[in-house]
């Protein structure tokens, strides 16, 4: 049987510059099964220097336990509220039946 193949619409997303303590507007990534079969979500998982500085929004329709057949799509929405004012990263591995997708956050964290 075709097997499934998760593709991000990006590989990372950068926030650019955000006031500390502030939440940036959303940004969304699409993850599309570009493979054949069925692919399902088997985790969302944050990581990297700063993850709590990247919170993925419940507006995304990417969940643990998603199946995307042959060509159909979720998103996955990310907002940055920094906690310091620095270059700020994280990442989330999207944990998949077809393996694992990463996608890179970035911004920095500024003062008024």
């Amino acid at each position: 049987p075709p097997a499934p193949v998760a593709t991000l619409s990006a590989t990372s997303i950068n926030f650019g510059n955000q006031n500390v303590g502030t939440t940036s507007a959303a940004k969304t990534v699409t993850l599309t099964n570009t493979g054949g079969g069925t692919l399902t979500i088997g985790s969302l998982t944050a990581g990297g220097s700063n993850p709590g500085d990247f919170v993925r929004s419940g507006t995304g329709t990417c969940a643990v336990g998603t199946a995307l057949t042959a060509g159909q799509s979720c998103e996955v929405v990310h907002t940055f509220t920094p906690l310091a004012a620095s270059s700020r990263s994280a990442t989330l591995a999207v944990g998949t039946n077809a393996g694992t997708t990463k996608l890179g956050l970035s911004g920095r964290g500024t003062r008024k």
